[in-house]
């Protein structure tokens, strides 16, 4: 199970686009490429603003109506991938928002 203190940050070499639905994400250093739907773009808006994968979570079970158990599994993969393919980079854990 992923640490919910976690942070991460887009990679510098990532370039995001708001696209149909969602968002592109282009990291260009490796041409690894991601189409996210609109809540993975939330994921990466929320990235972006600094908050911990707690607050992720937290936010995300506000505005869509899944299970929390649901929302951590799925952002767990999907943080998982991002890191795994460059386009996020971990940061540290806090405890703190």
């Amino acid at each position: 199970m992923m640490d919910r203190a976690a942070r991460f940050r887009m990679s510098t070499h990532v370039v995001t686009r708001d696209v149909a639905e969602g968002s592109l994400l282009v990291n260009v250093s490796s041409g690894a490429t991601w189409k996210l739907n609109k809540v993975g773009t939330d994921v990466c808006q929320l990235i972006d603003s600094g908050v911990n994968v707690s607050s992720i979570i937290a936010k995300l079970a506000r505005n869509y109506d899944v299970t929390i158990e649901t929302l951590e599994k799925d952002i767990e993969a999907l943080l998982g991938q991002l890191r795994e393919n460059g386009i996020i980079q971990y940061l540290h854990a806090s405890g703190s928002s």
